[in-house]
């Protein structure tokens, strides 16, 4: 870290998630954390990377129909990372981030 960067206030979001631990393996508390903004940035990246590459084979075409969007559920956690919620979460993960993906038009020739 330079002179520069030490002296600026560290820009963060607060992040009310949960977080696993405590005695019980299956026990999960409610955190209250501030997180470095660029390190929710670099998740946050780094998730959608991972939803292009899963996305990039050829668009699914059914008879006379093709996919036109896609939409996935995640949360962030209390540090800051995104994870995709599959089913069966339950009431735990009412409140989240839904990302929709629609298939760009294509260009007019």
């Amino acid at each position: 870290m330079n002179e520069e960067t030490a002296n600026e206030p560290v820009q963060g979001i607060t992040i009310v998630g949960s977080v696993s631990g405590g005695v019980r393996a299956n026990r999960r508390d409610i955190v209250e954390r501030t997180v470095d903004l660029n390190l929710v940035r670099e998740n946050f990246g780094r998730f959608l990377k991972g939803l292009e590459t899963l996305l990039s084979d050829t668009i699914p075409v059914v008879g006379a129909y093709e996919l036109d969007s896609v939409e996935f559920n995640a949360e962030i956690s209390a540090n800051g990372d995104f994870k995709l919620l599959g089913t069966g979460v339950g009431l735990e993960a009412t409140s989240g981030v839904t990302f929709t993906l629609r298939r760009k038009p294509p260009k007019p020739e």
